[in-house]
């Protein structure tokens, strides 16, 4: 992982949605878009099966579901919950130009 510049560090137990960007961040919006991309699915579809029961989604609509909700998180939405999980200073897309941005990325080294 030194090769690479990677920095293993583990975060304490109860701490994750302090510190992981993931829960910090991304989740609730994300889960949110997939609910919507499902419901987008479902409104309308009144396909049943031999029982009477409505049609179940396939495969590969829930992969649809996933890629939809998934193109709706936006770069800066990922970004701030690095900053938010203390990864990372400051977003990079408030920064004024290029110099601030190498600036930026020695104090992170």
């Amino acid at each position: 992982m030194d090769e690479r510049n990677v920095d293993q560090v583990f975060v304490p137990k109860g701490m994750t949605g302090t510190y992981q960007p993931l829960d910090v961040g991304i989740n609730a919006p994300f889960n949110a878009n997939l609910k919507q991309a499902y419901h987008e699915w479902r409104k309308g579809r009144t396909e049943v099966t031999a029982k009477g029961y409505l049609r179940k989604p396939t495969r590969q609509d829930f992969v649809n579901f996933v890629s939809k909700a998934w193109e709706a998180i936006r770069p800066e939405t990922i970004e701030n919950a690095f900053v938010g999980a203390q990864i990372l200073p400051e977003p990079t897309y408030m920064l004024s130009n290029k110099k601030d941005l190498v600036e930026n990325d020695k104090q992170l080294l």
